[in-house]
C-alpha cells in the first residue's frame, strides 16, 4: 500500500470552534475543540484537521463549504 492509499485509508475529523466575541476571549467552543484534537482514546488512527471560525453568519457559510470539499471529512465537529 503506497502513501497516497494509506492516507486514503485514514479517515478525516474536521473539529471547528468559535474564537473571540464581545468581551470572551477564550470561546469555550474553541477550548473543547482544542481538547478533542488531543484527546487520547481515539480507537483507530485518524486525521484530525482544527479550524477555528469567527463568530459571524457569513464566516460560518462561507469556511464550513470550503473545509468539506477541501478536507473530505469522515466527521464534522462543529462546536
Amino acid at each position: 500500500m503506497n502513501s497516497k492509499e494509506k492516507s486514503k485509508s485514514i479517515p478525516t475529523i474536521l473539529i471547528t470552534g468559535f474564537g473571540p466575541f464581545r468581551s470572551v476571549r477564550l470561546n469555550p467552543s474553541w477550548q473543547v475543540a482544542k481538547a478533542l484534537q488531543t484527546y487520547l482514546e481515539w480507537t483507530r488512527p485518524v486525521h484530525i484537521v482544527l479550524q477555528q471560525l469567527q463568530v459571524t453568519y457569513d464566516d460560518v457559510t462561507t469556511k464550513v463549504p470550503r473545509f468539506w470539499s477541501e478536507y473530505n471529512p469522515l466527521v464534522n465537529l462543529l462546536e
